[in-house]
């Protein structure tokens, strides 16, 4: 996943938007690996969920 509030047009609020989401989560969940690592420190209740395909099927 992206990080949102590195897009040139992303609204300035997005950070502290994203703050008050991660104090009221009971839980959370990462689209991607380094989401989960540059937000596991924000949240003790946080989880990885990447992307993935089932490989036999393709």
């Amino acid at each position: 996943m992206d990080e949102l509030a590195a897009f040139e047009k992303a609204p300035r609020q997005l950070l502290q938007r994203e703050s008050a989401l991660l104090t009221r989560a009971d839980i959370v969940f990462t689209g991607g690996p380094s989401l989960y690592e540059a937000r596991k420190g924000r949240h003790p209740n946080i989880h990885c969920f990447a992307s993935s395909v089932d490989a036999v099927h393709f």
